[in-house]
């Protein structure tokens, strides 16, 4: 399923949940759907609230350390505005996992029950200012049983003219949940994001540019660099 957060344009003023399929939001009240939405009539949000943690494993692809923290106060959805800070030095794209039940000192076998979803995190990288500016997340919640995990995804990824692909075998990211879990526990709606995958950028992203992330036939998370 591809689980999302929205607002009509009509009544943004109320979040709502529900699942996308077929190009129309089907709206749930956590148990049955109760409405049924096109999408010229709604406005994606981040497919999480505001979660308890965001947690960035390695500051690069070839960055093996453990995790450091992003500010969840400042994620954004699709089509949102992602401030490149001052010191900009890379644009992270991360295959993420989102927490949907809480567990401690879990090891990589006990980690999967406590996966709700994954998504797309990107996320700038500043030297020497640190992680406390926006991340992007999106556009759904891919659960479980929808992913082919044996099957290699293209991510592609659309920057002004600039196309860039690379082939991926995704991660299930067990092993870094069981990692997060040992120094507290993993709370419902934190997200654990892998390691960055490894791009080779024919140009560098800038301020002023669209970029649009799609991994396979998902859906895209498109943002806006200001």
């Amino acid at each position: 399923m591809n689980l999302c957060r929205f607002v009509l344009l009509d009544s943004p003023e109320i979040p709502r949940s529900g699942i996308f399929h077929e190009n129309r939001i089907y709206e749930t009240n956590g148990e049955q759907a109760i409405g049924i939405h096109e999408l010229t009539k709604i406005a994606l949000l981040p497919p999480v609230g505001t979660p308890p943690s965001i947690r960035l494993f390695g500051k690069t692809s070839q960055d093996s350390a453990g995790f450091h923290y992003a500010n969840p106060g400042g994620l954004i959805g699709p089509l949102g505005q992602l401030m490149l800070p001052a010191g900009f030095s890379e644009l992270n794209v991360r295959w993420t996992a989102v927490i949907g039940e809480p567990g401690e000192a879990l090891d990589a076998n006990e980690a999967a029950p406590h996966v709700l979803a994954y998504t797309l995190l990107v996320n700038a990288v500043s030297q020497p200012f640190g992680d406390d500016y926006p991340c992007a997340v999106g556009p759904f919640l891919n659960t479980p049983e929808s992913m082919e995990w044996s099957k290699p995804m293209l991510l592609e990824i659309k920057y002004g003219d600039q196309v860039t692909s690379l082939e991926l075998t995704l991660p299930n990211l067990y092993d870094l949940v069981s990692e997060a879990s040992q120094n507290r526990p993993v709370l419902p709606g934190e997200l654990i994001a892998g390691r960055p995958f490894a791009i080779n950028w024919p140009a560098a992203p800038q301020a002023g540019q669209q970029i649009s992330m799609k991994l396979g036939e998902h859906s895209p998370l498109v943002i806006h660099l200001t």
